[in-house]
């Protein structure tokens, strides 16, 4: 019994620290570019175009949220919403403008409890 428990412990730590990757590649300018995001349980985000980290940040996703970051000296704006789910996963649909154009978009699904 104590090492179910245990490990249902372990299980629910795990799942409180979770983490979602989403990538695509994208044209911009006519260079192909790659835009990858990582989101946290805690909702860090951490958006990369080619690699260099743009945007590091804690996002409130209520119904809408939304952070700024640079690339280049370029204006980064990374808007989320999340879909109104009942259950402990939480899915997450970014997307990605760079100087006002949208270049993609990142989905993630982060398991985790939310308090």
């Amino acid at each position: 019994m104590y090492k179910y428990l245990s490990g249902l412990i372990a299980l629910l730590l795990v799942m409180g620290c979770t983490a979602s990757w989403s990538r695509f590649v994208a044209d911009y300018e006519g260079q192909k570019i790659r835009v990858s995001g990582k989101l946290t349980d805690t909702d860090r985000i951490i958006v990369k175009i080619n690699e260099e980290t743009v945007i590091s940040d804690w996002i409130v996703i209520d119904h809408e949220g939304q952070v700024e970051g640079s690339y280049k000296a370029r204006n980064i704006k990374v808007e989320c919403r999340r879909d109104p789910v009942a259950s402990m996963s939480r899915h997450t649909f970014c997307e990605v403008f760079l100087q006002q154009q949208k270049i993609g978009e990142l989905f993630f699904d982060v398991a985790g409890i939310e308090f």
